[in-house]
C-alpha cells in the first residue's frame, strides 16, 4: 500500500476509534463491534496503523475460523460474510473507506474468535434454562392489605427483599 495510501486509512482509522471511545457502541458495515474497547486501545496503540497488511493475513481467519468451530463454537457469531464483501477477488480494497472497514472487521474476527477459543461461550439458556434469580417480592400481608398499602402510599413498608439476592454496597 502507498504511503499516501497507510496515511489515509490512519486517518479514518483514527476518526472510527474516535467514535467507539466517544460515542460507545459503534456498527461497521453492519457489525456490532463486541471488542470496542479493546479494538479502539490497540489501534491507538498502533497509532492507528491498519493492523492487516496483506490478503495472505486475512486469509489466516479462515483456519482460525475452523478451529473454533471444532472447539464447538458457532462460525455464524464471526462476521465472515461481512469480511468477503468487503475483499475484492484479488488482493486488498483500493478504497480507504473499504480497507479500514476491512481491517476493523478483521480484527474485530480476530478478536472474537481468540476471545472465544480462550474463554469458551455459553448460551445460558441452552445451559440452564433457569439461570437467572428469581424476581420476586415478598408482601408480608395479605393481597387486601397490599391494596390498602398502596392507598396509604406505605408500600415500601410492606415489600420485604430476600437477603441472599439483595445486599448493600459499600
Amino acid at each position: 500500500m502507498p504511503a499516501a495510501a497507510e496515511d489515509g486509512v490512519q486517518r479514518l482509522l483514527g476518526a472510527r476509534m474516535e467514535r467507539v471511545i466517544f460515542e460507545g457502541a459503534v456498527s461497521i458495515k453492519g457489525v456490532d463491534l463486541a471488542a470496542a474497547d479493546l479494538l479502539a486501545q490497540l489501534y491507538a496503540a498502533r497509532l492507528f496503523r491498519p493492523v492487516w497488511k496483506t490478503r495472505a493475513e486475512i486469509e489466516q481467519l479462515y483456519p482460525l475460523a475452523a478451529r473454533a468451530t471444532a472447539e464447538g463454537l458457532d462460525r455464524a457469531d464471526y462476521p465472515f460474510d461481512v469480511l468477503e464483501a468487503l475483499l475484492p477477488e484479488e488482493g486488498l480494497p483500493v478504497d480507504e473507506i473499504a480497507q479500514a472497514d476491512l481491517d476493523i472487521v478483521a480484527t474485530e474476527t480476530f478478536v472474537r474468535i481468540a476471545y472465544q477459543l480462550r474463554f469458551g461461550k455459553l448460551n445460558p439458556n441452552r445451559f440452564l434454562a433457569d439461570w437467572n434469580f428469581e424476581r420476586t417480592m415478598v408482601m408480608s400481608e395479605s393481597a387486601a392489605e397490599v391494596v390498602q398499602a398502596l392507598l396509604d402510599a406505605s408500600i415500601m413498608s410492606r415489600v420485604a427483599f430476600r437477603p441472599a439476592l439483595c445486599r448493600p454496597t459499600e
